[in-house]
């Protein structure tokens, strides 16, 4: 059974604030930060009753997961995974994403074994950061031969999108056909949802009249982030990647720079040429996750 802790329920808050104060402890959370989590976590939190036990499921949107807390210690592999399996079954939730935190201390790193035997896939990744001033100390880059650097426009949105689903693809080789024309259409959409002023910032090179690669930043909370950046893989190892970056890195911090920032991006662990250009400018890994995702398709086995 599956239920949401309302407004004038005090007693579905006592309880959660009671698990809460139980089992964090135990994950090696201090006094104060779990009166911080407390305070942010009670907003929007699911009741979920099976026959292990209870738990309290932090929701973030729609399908975001923010927190699983199993009321009772030694029953908690029984409660996070028969919570989920209620989860998955509830018609309400369409996917289930969840960021694993890898540091110390966490609530979720502890159980997250569990979830590829329910259906979850698991990337592995890490956030990366470095110093604006890096880019004193390198050189603008070269395009070879018959490439240039433009700008997106709407009218270009596809083609971006194009590139940004074939270098992602090749992270998802068992997608099934199906989970591949939805993942296209996916990417389409958050491009041509971008605004004008947005799309206009990201960096593009072409070659022969069309999008080969693609670079995204945005500023936030004094950091420059790189969003995304994807290169048709066809065109590898041409240092196509390494121009879009240091071009967008460029771009943000002479409209976005400051003294004592810096720039950070997220990448996939396993992705070695990535994570190996970025250290080779200067980045280095700051925190480690991995992210949780499952979705309720007519076409999953």
């Amino acid at each position: 059974m599956i239920r949401e802790i309302g407004d004038g329920d005090s007693q579905g808050r006592d309880e959660f604030c009671a698990a809460v104060r139980q089992i964090l402890p135990i994950l090696c959370f201090e006094s104060e930060r779990i009166q911080t989590f407390l305070a942010e976590a009670v907003k929007k939190v699911l009741v979920i009753d099976s026959g292990a036990g209870r738990a309290f499921v932090g929701r973030s949107g729609s399908v975001g997961i923010t927190f699983i807390i199993p009321a009772n210690w030694p029953q908690r592999y029984a409660i996070i995974e028969e919570g989920i399996k209620e989860l998955q079954s509830w018609p309400r939730q369409k996917a289930i994403f969840m960021t694993i935190d890898e540091g110390i201390p966490s609530h979720n790193v502890y159980f997250a074994g569990l979830l590829p035997g329910l259906g979850f896939e698991m990337e592995p990744k890490m956030e990366m950061v470095a110093d604006q001033m890096i880019l004193s100390q390198i050189a603008r880059p070269s395009l070879p031969d018959d490439f240039v650097e433009t700008s997106l426009t709407h009218e270009r949105s596809e083609e971006a999108a194009r590139v940004l689903h074939e270098a992602y693809l090749t992270q998802h080789v068992a997608w099934p056909p199906e989970r591949c024309v939805e993942d296209r259409a996916s990417w389409e959409d958050y491009v041509s949802a971008e605004s004008a002023e947005r799309l206009s910032s990201w960096v593009a090179v072409e070659h022969q009249g069309r999008i080969v690669g693609v670079c995204q930043g945005c500023a936030r909370s004094g950091a420059i982030a790189i969003s995304e950046l994807a290169v048709l893989p066809s065109y590898w190892r041409r240092g196509l990647g390494r121009y879009l970056l240091v071009r967008c890195m460029q771009r943000f911090r002479t409209k976005h720079g400051r003294a004592g920032g810096s720039f950070c991006l997220s990448v996939g662990r396993t992705n070695v040429p990535a994570v190996s250009l970025y250290e080779s400018l200067g980045f280095r890994a700051q925190k480690v996750f991995t992210r949780a995702i499952w979705e309720r398709r007519e076409w999953a086995p």
